[in-house]
């Protein structure tokens, strides 16, 4: 059946995971990801990570009464609970997303339970192998309640110099969402010497300086509160910074692209020469620094190897597909600023990077069974030849259901071949190959995913997968009722070639990310 298709890897963590590919808003940083869970129909889908509720129970630690009388006991005795429990659930899940344990929701409560009410005892009975003592304890509790407050205004100020009026409502919205101060200018002299062009924005904190400039649209009271928030959430992330796992949601949403600069951590002093050329475009463009050792299934998977580092990398959504732009093998060049000049001001300009294994010869481009193998540079040739129908089928290595399939097709390439058919029967490994991004292929959203495209027109017709994975006899079944192949062929006319074609791999998955498939 079908798997969600993209296989992400959390930075810095990775696992096989399912996510969407095209999300319907904002930017594709190393996204949420969905543990993959099997349902009775045999598909794989996307749920999210086991969630467990962080509701007080009755029988958690009511022993902490001598704390009550320093810190308003029920209080302290709900946050020492809760603390507990955050901990126990996040021991748990750790334990779960490793694939080493399977465990029933009532399990899972009970666990949680259990460790949460170990964890109160330890801190209790003071600091034992390195544990903390109560006191230390409750010290964290009262800075996460401090934490807990609205978070208090940094130093620094965004100011708008525009002529528009803003209602006490409005300017309210701005004031609330702003971790600096606010005044709003109608000075042309004095944006002019912070470098604003009217109407426009000056930003400062911690993370330097910004100028942003404001559209017709933006440049109105109900449009500006987001646009101002818009240019916070820029002004927040570090102008040439690493990005990793628990930095990740400064990077989430923003307004402006996302360059990868892929390398080695170890070798990141090497390309300071990069952060100038952030600095000028920090207003339009963020770059980030992405470790390729902690991330390389993840990069690897998008089309980005070894060979190429240092390289540029960034994924657009457009159109409901993902634009993939890369350079490889970067320096301190006029190539290397061209590039992410274009990023950030003419990202259309930059011609797409499609991920493809070499072109097969001849002898290679089919198995013996006839099943003919696409790559990217051969798709528009083999799947798009508008003199025969063709059926692909976009497959993953690791996709179980996928396996399943391709011995399937081979019976059915050889029963077409012996019949004298010419359709033909094709298969794509999307790991290593990307589609067109014309718009007459729509985008591959699972594996497998099957289709015909016709003769003549073609036309795309996909096929769709019910209560059972694809199999020969239903993939045979969609080729009879949208191809003019002959209505008594049956997958016993394969049984001579079939024993001459080869069998599949078995594929090769990193160790760290295989799952029960």
């Amino acid at each position: 059946m079908k798997i969600i298709a993209v296989v992400c890897a959390v930075i810095g963590c990775l696992k096989m995971v399912s996510c969407d590919l095209v999300k319907e808003s904002g930017k594709p940083t190393l996204e949420k990801a969905h543990i993959e869970k099997e349902t009775p129909g045999g598909v794989h889908v996307g749920e999210d990570k086991t969630e467990f509720s962080t509701h007080e129970h009755e029988d958690a630690a009511h022993d902490n009464a001598d704390v009550s009388e320093s810190m308003h006991g029920s209080t302290i005795n709900k946050l020492l609970e809760d603390l507990a429990r955050t901990e126990a659930e996040k021991r748990i899940k750790k334990l779960i997303s490793s694939g080493n344990v399977k465990m029933e929701e009532s399990e899972v409560q009970k666990a949680v339970d259990e460790i949460a009410q170990q964890i109160l005892e330890e801190v209790k009975e003071g600091k034992k192998d390195g544990k903390e003592t109560l006191d230390e304890t409750m010290e964290k509790l009262a800075q996460k309640e401090e934490e807990a407050e609205p978070a208090a205004k940094i130093e620094g100020e965004c100011i708008l110099f525009s002529q528009i009026e803003l209602s006490a409502e409005v300017t309210e919205q701005i004031n609330s969402g702003l971790k600096v101060s606010f005044q709003k200018s109608t000075d042309e002299e004095a944006a002019k010497a912070l470098g604003v062009t009217m109407p426009g924005l000056y930003y400062k904190s911690d993370e330097g300086e910004y100028v942003f400039n404001l559209s017709e649209e933006e440049n109105t009271s109900e449009n500006i509160a987001t646009k101002i928030s818009k240019s916070q959430d820029i002004a927040r992330v570090p102008v040439f910074g690493e990005l990793y796992r628990e930095n990740s949601h400064l990077y989430e949403n923003l307004s402006v692209p996302i360059v990868y600069f892929v390398a080695k951590k170890p070798d990141f002093d090497n390309y300071k020469w990069a952060a100038p050329i952030a600095e000028s475009l920090k207003s339009h463009l963020k770059i980030a620094m992405l470790d390729y050792i902690t991330t390389e299934f993840f990069l690897n998977i998008s089309g980005v190897n070894g060979s190429m580092l240092p390289a540029l990398f960034i994924i657009v959504p457009k159109d409901q597909r993902l634009h993939k732009y890369l350079l490889t093998n970067v320096e301190n060049d006029k190539r290397t600023e061209e590039f992410l000049q274009q990023c950030a001001y003419d990202i259309s300009s930059v011609e797409p990077y499609l991920m493809g294994e070499p072109r097969p010869s001849e002898e290679n481009m089919a198995n013996e069974a006839g099943v003919v193998n696409i790559v990217a540079c051969t798709f528009n040739e083999i799947a798009l030849n508008p003199k025969v129908d063709t059926l692909v089928v976009y497959y993953a290595e690791w996709c179980s259901f996928c396996k399943n399939l391709l011995p399937g097709l081979d019976k059915i390439a050889a029963a077409l071949k012996k019949a004298s058919s010419d359709v033909v029967i094709s298969r794509m490994l999307m790991s290593k190959n990307d589609v067109p991004l014309q718009k007459e292929v729509e985008p591959i959203q699972a594996y497998p995913t099957i289709r015909i495209y016709q003769k003549e027109t073609n036309k795309e017709i996909e096929f769709e997968i019910q209560d059972k994975p694809a199999d020969a006899e239903s993939v045979l079944a969609f080729l009879k009722a949208h191809t003019n192949i002959p209505a008594d062929l049956t997958l016993e006319d394969s049984a001579e070639t079939e024993k001459k074609a080869a069998p599949t791999p078995e594929a090769q998955i990193p160790q760290e990310v295989k799952v029960d498939l």
